[in-house]
């Protein structure tokens, strides 16, 4: 690893930042949708967030890190690092002029590294002198970010010494059969949370592991103990299916069993920022020189189909991408009906960076598709190529895994899809 980044160090130089900069009136720098709540409440305060032109170039990291086969911990290491830096310098230099600006509430400014901008609470009138400033490329509108729901289908039993149809469906247990369980990987969830105490999913947290406490949640209300906020237990269920093992009774509910799990509650828990669990993905531990981040990133959550290529969107998930994490999103359950993918499923930055999955019925011969599961193609801008979503379909309905403290159930929807392909990018 060390001798990867000396290496690479003779070629950082040659790296530059790419400036977006755009004299652009204040409509044009203001995205729709934030324009729109500012049409419908003038006088109040939206939270938005604020991109900045000076953005990291990937497309030379990446093509840098291919020609050198630079290692996958030594890619993240250099991205945090290198965005670290660019944040720093460019924020230090217009946020003090921002905080200038009248009435503009300074306490509830939050700054982001992960892509260079930051959220703020801002009237029509502060958006509109925020514009004004050449750094700035982009005021957006923040969304209301949602589990996608699912359909209890029944409540279930344990099944000691079993395993799940699924499995068979996606293959894993060909790859068991090879001596492939997952084990040296971490899989983050983004979601309602996770219960860590779970017989299925407890020896699998990594924050159990001595050494790993810090570095294995985001959930800033409650510190570093897990949690589900969801009564349905969203996020705990969505965890099992990627590797949950009772490796006591040898029930066996997700398809990398023997791999660890970090998570985020930050989907209808008012526990931190989506935005923040991203940026928590590239470095948990804070400190850009350890090598600590997850290996994929499963999100079974997003907002209706729209919300196209915001710029903030596009920059964070390039980043991520660029270091070496999958990120795999569930497509939505807006079906049986065209162009219903949800966002940020259907952005187009490339074939993976916004992975999608769908939903098939892997307890049929014909793996017919789910009638709720959101079809293709994406609405948002790019080639054509790209507009097919989703990009794989997965099994998704009937899927037995972990809720409450102890028991399971059967859920249906692209949420239980999405967790399938996690779990296989594990193995």
């Amino acid at each position: 690893m060390k001798s990867g980044l000396r290496i690479f160090g003779s070629m950082i130089l040659l790296l530059s930042n790419v400036s977006l900069f755009a004299q652009y009136n204040y409509e044009l720098k203001t995205t729709e949708d934030l324009m729109l709540q500012f049409e419908q409440s003038p006088t109040e305060s939206q939270r938005a967030i604020v991109v900045l032109g000076d953005q990291l170039d990937i497309d030379r990291y990446q093509r840098t890190f291919d020609q050198l086969k630079t290692p996958s911990d030594d890619r993240k290491q250099i991205i945090v690092k290198e965005l670290r830096a660019i944040a720093a310098n460019s924020q230090a230099q217009v946020l003090p002029r921002i905080k200038t600006i009248t009435g503009l509430s300074t306490s509830q400014i939050e700054t982001f590294w992960v892509l260079n901008g930051f959220e703020l609470n801002i009237t029509a009138e502060q958006a509109q002198a925020i514009a004004e400033f050449p750094e700035v490329v982009t005021l957006e509108h923040i969304p209301v970010l949602e589990k996608y729901d699912s359909e209890l289908a029944a409540t279930s039993a344990p099944a000691p010494n079993g395993h799940e149809k699924a499995h068979e469906v996606i293959k894993a247990t060909e790859l068991w059969a090879m001596g492939y369980s997952g084990y040296g990987i971490t899989s983050y969830t983004i979601d309602t949370g996770v219960n860590p105490n779970h017989p299925s999913l407890s020896a699998g947290f990594k924050g159990n592991i001595p050494g790993n406490e810090g570095e294995s949640w985001y959930g800033s209300s409650q510190g570093q103990i897990p949690f589900d906020c969801d009564p349905e237990y969203h996020g705990t269920h969505v965890t099992g299916t990627i590797m949950g093992l009772d490796r006591l009774t040898k029930d066996t509910i997700g398809a990398a069993f023997n791999a660890n799990w970090i998570g985020a509650a930050t989907i209808e828990c008012s526990s931190g920022s989506s935005m923040n669990a991203m940026q928590y993905a590239l470095d948990p531990d804070n400190n850009a020189s350890t090598a600590d981040a997850p290996d994929v990133i499963n999100n079974s959550w997003g907002q209706g189909p729209g919300g196209c290529n915001t710029l903030s969107w596009q920059f964070v998930l390039n980043n991520i991408f660029t270091a070496g994490i999958a990120n795999v999103w569930a497509a939505g359950n807006y079906g049986p009906g065209s162009e219903t993918i949800g966002s940020p499923a259907q952005f187009l930055y490339n074939e993976l960076n916004s992975f999608s999955v769908g939903n098939l019925n892997g307890n049929s011969q014909s793996f017919t598709i789910a009638p709720s599961s959101s079809r293709g193609p994406s609405i948002c801008f790019g080639s054509a190529d790209l507009k097919i979503k989703p990009e794989v379909s997965a099994p998704g309905f009937n899927i037995r895994s972990a809720v409450g403290e102890d028991g399971y159930a059967e859920y249906v929807g692209t949420s239980m899809a999405t967790p399938q392909v996690a779990g296989g990018i594990c193995l």
